[in-house]
């Protein structure tokens, strides 16, 4: 009875598959969800990959790529059970394609990063790895990672021209065997004529030497034969990778002219950006005692600092990190930036200017509309009094420390909400006043320094460790190098995960 089930599943699936190939899909799907729910029953392991297989690419020819995707993850799970990382590496692709085309980017990122993290188990065919390149090549260049996309065709192209090297080979191999064969037969010809000629002492000079003439000129044809058909197959391989190599020329001249089109453009939003940042002579001049570390990730930054003067004692001065980094994260500082100058001329007070903030980039954004983004950002916000040495602080998860020459002395926790996004209007931010003491130093940041990986064990420098790093640099004028120089030790050959901002004064 078990053979009977398991027979009728592999002609469920046969079945789906011919209908597959006349793209009568929704019988396809049919046939195949009938046969795995047969194989799940009676716990047919191979059948229900193979099922599961078919039915992922029956849906994606329906573009179904939300049912794809829950399918081809219950794929993924039972791969990894059986170990086979050739069907997984495949696997993880088209899940990355899948939510790619779903404009899942970090979903497409996350299967991709994995994809890539997993080794082929040798033997693999060459026309499948090919197929697997041709893929994550696609993937990558949509996805804008331009150098990861060449580095692929590269790849792709050395494989293709390995296996049209090794399909001559094995031609070669085929007609050399012939060869042989015929060579064998006609030196057992030649042996039994000479055998007949010494029985019958009756075979005539002139005979003997045609036959040699004949067989040599055998041997001559059939060498020449193969000395045109290797010629030919050298000659298509030869083609093959002249165009090959032109069309990588060509994607690699293409990369270079989209990379320098992206740059120039990001290089002008960033003079764009620092013109809206405050003028380093406007903080010494506000903040004689202050040091700043302000590195962005890529070439335009999502962290920004803002001071603006209110009167002769009072300074409205922040450290804000908005949704992303790069171009969109450069973009959500500028309205954020724009809307604290304005606003900033209604309220004197850091706690109302939060909540006025979060209201009008939601407007902004048309937050509350379906569709439209949700960034935000985290912001630590103070009002400084130079003359009451007073700081007014609020601020949306993004706390406030305070150092002297012990270390830290106390840490001010933020609201734990953040400006804009899922925030609601209604929302309100705390307001706490501290009055500063002599040799005080107030340290504003984002997460950006505290999480970036690196050191002995590629680990977090961490919260704690940059407090620690704080305590042990003694003098504020010290503060901007040495934090900048144990960041990049700490880094090391690492990337750069986030845009870093750290600002800290004394009054």
């Amino acid at each position: 009875m078990n053979k009977d089930n398991e027979g009728l599943v592999k002609v469920l699936n046969n079945l789906g598959l011919l209908e597959k190939k006349k793209k009568n899909f929704h019988k396809a799907d049919s046939l195949f969800m009938a046969g795995l729910q047969i194989a799940k029953k009676h716990n047919y392991s191979r059948d229900i990959t193979d099922l599961l297989y078919n039915i992922c690419e029956n849906l994606d020819h329906q573009k179904r790529y939300n049912e794809s995707i829950v399918l081809r993850k219950e794929l993924y799970e039972m791969i990894q059970k059986t170990g086979e990382p050739n069907w997984l590496k495949s696997t993880t692709l088209e899940l990355a394609s899948n939510y790619f085309i779903l404009n899942d980017i970090a979903g497409a990122k996350k299967f991709l990063r994995e994809t890539e993290s997993i080794d082929w188990l040798e033997p693999v065919s060459p026309s499948h790895k090919i197929s697997y390149l041709v893929n994550l090549g696609n993937l990558t260049y949509s996805l804008g990672d331009y150098k990861r996309s060449a580095a692929v065709f590269m790849e792709m192209n050395n494989s293709s021209e390995q296996e049209a090297i090794n399909s001559t080979i094995n031609d070669i191999e085929q007609m050399r065997y012939v060869y042989q064969k015929q060579q064998d037969s006609l030196t057992f010809a030649k042996q039994k004529e000479i055998d007949d000629l010494l029985n019958e002492k009756q075979q005539q000079e002139s005979e003997h030497k045609l036959l040699r003439q004949k067989i040599v000129m055998f041997i001559s044809i059939i060498g020449l034969l193969l000395i045109s058909i290797f010629s030919v197959f050298l000659f298509k391989a030869t083609k093959q990778k002249e165009l090959a190599n032109k069309e990588l020329i060509k994607q690699k001249h293409l990369v270079t002219e989209k990379n320098k089109e992206i740059t120039d453009s990001i290089t002008y939003a960033k003079r764009i950006q620092q013109s809206l940042l405050p003028p380093l002579d406007l903080l010494e001049i506000l903040l004689p005692q202050h040091f700043l570390v302000y590195m962005p990730k890529d070439i335009v930054s999502g962290d920004f600092f803002w001071a603006k003067k209110l009167n002769a004692h009072e300074i409205f001065l922040a450290v804000a990190d908005c949704t992303g980094h790069g171009v969109p994260g450069a973009m959500m500082s500028a309205l954020s930036i724009q809307n604290l100058n304005e606003l900033s001329t209604q309220t004197r007070s850091a706690s109302e200017l939060l909540s006025l903030l979060n209201i009008n980039l939601k407007n902004t954004l048309n937050q509350d509309q379906e569709g439209f983004s949700k960034d935000g950002l985290d912001i630590c916000l103070c009002k400084i009094n130079t003359k009451e040495r007073k700081i007014s602080y609020s601020g949306a998860n993004r706390s406030l420390q305070i150092f002297n020459e012990k270390g830290l002395k106390v840490e001010v926790k933020a609201t734990k909400t953040g400006i804009a996004g899922h925030t609601l209007d209604s929302q309100k931010y705390a307001e706490h006043e501290v009055t500063l003491e002599d040799n005080d130093m107030v340290v504003m940041s984002t997460d950006g320094f505290a999480d970036q990986f690196g050191g002995p064990e590629n680990k977090k420098i961490t919260t704690k460790r940059f407090k620690e790093w704080m305590s042990e640099i003694v003098s504020i004028n010290d503060k901007k190098t040495e934090l900048e120089q144990r960041f990049k030790t700490w880094k090391g050959s690492k990337d750069q995960i986030d845009d870093v901002c750290v600002l800290g004064f004394k009054i």
